[in-house]
């Protein structure tokens, strides 16, 4: 039995005062082959469920084709993509039997194609139109239980931007549409989430049907995704060190570096308290961080590696937690 399910991400009409606007989401579910498909709650632990989820083990793979802003967004990225790509991370860091990943490319905006899709659009896959409030729609197929399918279709008639912090709106006192805090939600559905205050939960989540000042999971959020995927075990041999500001909120997060696998990652914290992580770019063989700073003058921190084998140095240029590019530095004399 195939099942099809749709949760759209709306906004509000206009408040007159900004700090009430918010923007509903509302979940629709479409059943093919008459199948009856019903949602399944867990009050109890402060978090809902849809009711189908991916095998364990697998690895979703998403296929990123927002595409250039075309101007500089607030948080200074250029790129759609790259502004949206942390909110995988968000969710990858408190999982252990499920990992999102992704790769840029232009997909279909097509359903059943077994492409999972992060895309803008004018319409819901050619046919029905976006509502006139509506942000975002996530699809999601599923057979027997388990999701095969997940896209998520931005509507392209609504505006965004990218910027941390509490909600901004526009002059004509609407929400603007925060990418990351948007795609971090509806990368939620494609879980398996659903709205825990739909089930009359009073919770603090980004899962809410209604968009908030919250822009990283809370615990609730953490609670639901694990149920279906399990607490990921910790990261043996990270070394993490407040070394730099990497999201701008004027406190210092944690680089931390895997010696296995030689991939880094940035562990945002509020108050010395952890509130979200993303990966970082993993390191080639033999060389290390030794440092972080802003090299280039873009406000971004960037890495100081460094090559014991040849002594060698180089900087990573990033932009948050995304490289961008690479320059050589002068090799260390030996001692």
């Amino acid at each position: 039995m195939l099942i099809m399910g749709f949760t759209l991400f709306r906004l509000p009409r206009p408040y007159p005062t900004p700090r009430r606007a918010f923007a509903p989401l509302q979940l629709l579910s479409i059943l093919i082959l008459f199948a009856v498909f019903a949602l399944v709650a867990r009050r109890a632990n402060g978090y809902a469920l849809e009711g189908s989820s991916w095998p364990a083990g697998t690895v979703v793979t998403f296929q990123m084709g927002l595409g250039p802003a075309g101007r500089t967004l607030i948080d200074g990225n250029t790129s759609w993509d790259t502004a949206a790509a942390p909110a995988l991370g968000a969710w990858n860091n408190i999982m252990a039997r499920l990992r999102y990943t992704d790769t840029v490319t232009s997909p279909p905006v097509s359903s059943g194609d077994g492409v999972n899709a992060v895309v803008f659009s004018n319409t819901v896959f050619g046919g029905q139109k976006f509502g006139s409030d509506t942000l975002a729609v996530t699809s999601w197929r599923s057979s027997g239980g388990n999701i095969i399918e997940a896209d998520v279709l931005f509507n392209r008639h609504q505006s965004f931007d990218s910027y941390r912090g509490p909600l901004r709106f526009g002059s004509n006192g609407w929400t603007i549409g925060d990418i990351r805090r948007v795609l971090i939600h509806e990368l939620g559905h494609a879980l398996g989430l659903d709205h825990p205050d739909d089930h009359g939960q009073h919770v603090d989540a980004i899962m809410n049907s209604m968009t908030s000042n919250r822009e990283t999971l809370s615990s609730d959020d953490v609670a639901g995704a694990q149920a279906l995927y399990g607490a990921p075990l910790a990261v043996p041999e990270a070394t993490p060190t407040p070394l730099y500001d990497f999201n701008g909120d004027g406190e210092p997060d944690y680089l931390l570096y895997n010696v296995s696998t030689r991939q880094t990652a940035v562990w945002y914290l509020n108050n010395n308290a952890f509130v979200a992580g993303t990966y970082a770019p993993t390191l080639p063989v033999g060389w290390r961080v030794v440092g972080v700073a802003d090299f280039n003058g873009d406000s971004q921190p960037d890495y100081l590696l460094f090559n014991a084998s040849t002594r060698q140095t180089a900087i990573w240029y990033l932009s948050g937690a995304t490289f961008i590019g690479q320059a050589y530095g002068r090799s260390v004399p030996s001692v």
